[in-house]
């Protein structure tokens, strides 16, 4: 039975069932590769956000220890700059984790 037997209702009916399914099946692919690339940019994307979090830290700790250092440097009261510097204790304890920063900025390059 070949198709030119069928009335043309039924062929202009099983072409469009067929664009029809074509259409769904596209659709379906783009939807799954948009959901792939969405996974893969949002992946691309951790290790510079991750750098940028780590190079505000460092550059908050160091900002705090140029203050601080200024301040002593400033201070002619020998206490206070002993108080700045037992309250640096805290910051120079920060600026040896800053090292392991360094260590992971170096590897992500």
């Amino acid at each position: 039975m070949s198709i030119s037997n069928f009335r043309i209702g039924t062929r202009l009916g099983g072409g469009f069932a067929a664009v029809l399914c074509l259409t769904a099946l596209i659709a379906g692919v783009g939807t799954w590769r948009l959901g792939s690339t969405a996974d893969e940019a949002a992946r691309m994307m951790e290790a510079p956000m991750a750098k940028d979090r780590l190079a505000q830290e460092w550059f908050r700790n160091v900002n705090v220890g140029v203050r601080r250092t200024a301040a002593i440097a400033r201070s002619s009261d020998p206490q206070r700059g002993n108080l700045l510097l037992r309250r640096g204790e805290g910051f120079h304890g920060a600026r040896r984790g800053n090292h392991q920063v360094d260590r992971r900025l170096a590897h992500q390059r």
